[in-house]
């Protein structure tokens, strides 16, 4: 019996390995050409096969990245905010509708967990979803929660390089059609990983761009 549950694991492991060596190989690298205007540090014009939208202003340069939503996500999502908004009613209805006997240190623990979990969740579905750079500085725009969204900014000196891996066939999550693309950026302290779902044609394309602008002069 363990020689078949070992056997199934076996063929299992290989299956997704050899899927994942197979995407990988669809999707080779793909130079970066630096665009050709006299402000070298925006973004250049992304190549047509790999699908990705640039946003120019008067200020910055926006690079939107892949921004789909599995049901998976949605879920995970769903369940943080509920789980959230239970923490909220439960301590409002503690605090002004009950009187508790033991005092409100037990309703404000339980509230912090609920609230700490429920925000969790909602980290579970995060994504980079676009980059854009200035003169001086970057920023990372994350989506988490279905629809709300954060901007971490980085000065152009704090970050030291940028790099690029794709997801591992092994820590790929059951029923994961594709591995995500992760962008590391480098600083001095507390270097930054972010999630995307790019394949490795546009992960490449981003990475060479972010070295681009931070060689690039201001």
């Amino acid at each position: 019996m363990l020689c078949v549950i070992f056997l199934v694991f076996w063929f299992q492991i290989r299956s997704i390995k050899r899927n994942w060596a197979s995407f990988v190989l669809q999707h080779p690298p793909v130079a970066y050409r630096p665009t050709d205007r006299i402000e070298k540090w925006r973004w250049g014009t992304p190549p047509a096969e790999i699908k990705l939208r640039l946003d120019d202003a008067a200020e910055h340069s926006r690079l939107q990245l892949p921004n789909i939503l599995s049901g998976v996500n949605i879920l995970g999502s769903i369940g943080g905010y509920a789980i959230a908004l239970f923490g909220f009613a439960l301590l409002s209805n503690l605090v002004f509708l009950e009187s508790p006997k033991g005092g409100l240190a037990g309703p404000i623990f339980v509230f912090i967990i609920l609230v700490a979990f429920g925000r969790l969740l909602l980290d579970l579905d995060s994504r980079l979803v676009a980059i854009e750079l200035e003169r001086d500085r970057v920023s990372f725009v994350v989506r988490y929660g279905i629809f709300l969204f954060r901007r971490i900014a980085l000065r152009r000196s704090a970050v030291e390089s940028c790099s690029g891996q794709v997801q591992t066939a092994l820590s790929m999550e059951k029923g994961q059609k594709e591995p995500l693309y992760y962008v590391f950026v480098r600083r001095r302290f507390f270097s930054k990983k972010f999630f995307t779902i790019c394949d490795p044609s546009q992960g490449s394309w981003v990475i060479a761009g972010l070295e681009n602008w931070k060689q690039a002069e201001p």
